[in-house]
């Protein structure tokens, strides 16, 4: 996996840019929950959930069921378009989840010293919530 195949994007750039993106891609759209989802029907595989940008445990919050099934989605594709709200934090930390089960076989200590360009870049704000619980979702499968 290369790092040019996974894609993040805000609710808004993904929405003007879509169509020229490559529709085999799995799309891994996260909303808050009061908002609606995107319903592209562009990619062929289109993923929508629904959780607030919080970094606990909550009501609101990403939980384990929603993990499972973005680590199942990883683990059956190799090229991801990711979207939150503002592109930052949500889809940081899944993009996170990615390149860490993807390169360094859930490795989290590994990853880490790779130094994910996702931390690095003063762009991104993983939300490592997020990240954590897809990978707690990794090691329960």
């Amino acid at each position: 996996m290369k790092d040019k195949d996974i894609y993040v994007f805000s609710r808004k750039k993904l929405l003007d840019s879509y169509k020229e993106m490559n529709k085999d891609s799995c799309l891994i759209s996260v909303s808050d929950i009061d908002k609606k989802n995107l319903n592209l029907n562009y990619f062929k595989n289109e993923n929508y959930f629904k959780f607030n940008d919080i970094d606990f445990k909550n009501e609101k919050s990403i939980n384990l069921s929603i993990g499972r099934k973005i680590y199942n989605l990883i683990i059956s594709h190799n090229s991801f378009v990711i979207n939150c709200e503002y592109g930052i934090s949500r889809s940081a930390g899944i993009a996170m989840a990615i390149e860490c089960i993807k390169k360094y076989n859930s490795n989290i200590e590994e990853y880490i010293l790779y130094k994910s360009g996702y931390i690095n870049n003063k762009k991104y704000k993983p939300n490592l919530f997020v990240f954590y619980t897809i990978m707690e979702a990794s090691y329960d499968s």
